[in-house]
């Protein structure tokens, strides 16, 4: 119980992690006391706020994953057309090549 937050964002996870384990006891409780208004407000204790920074917290979270798993498959991606570029000129190089010594050969015969 503080206001030395200013706003959820300030609050660290353990604080948030806590407050909501005092809540969700005193729910199962039947003890709804705490569920009120407070002024000031404390961002670090009033279960509205703490609740509603937990729930902001958990969207971001939740846009994590498919932000790292879009640019893991953006970097694939590009490595993949770049894999097989090389893996093209490679084989151009080997048929080139290959070419080239029956075209010397062809000449050399004639």
């Amino acid at each position: 119980m503080s206001t030395k937050y200013k706003s959820g964002d300030e609050v660290p996870l353990d604080a948030l992690i806590n407050r909501l384990e005092e809540l969700s006891d005193q729910i199962t409780k039947g003890n709804l006391s705490q569920f009120c208004m407070r002024v000031p407000a404390e961002v670090d204790y009033c279960p509205d706020l703490v609740m509603s920074t937990a729930a902001t917290r958990l969207k971001e979270l939740e846009k994590r994953p498919s932000s790292y798993y879009q640019a893991l498959r953006a970097v694939t991606h590009f490595q993949g057309e770049y894999m097989e570029q090389d893996v093209a000129k490679l084989w151009e190089r080997a048929v080139g090549k290959a070419k080239g010594e029956l075209s010397i050969k062809e000449d050399k015969q004639q």
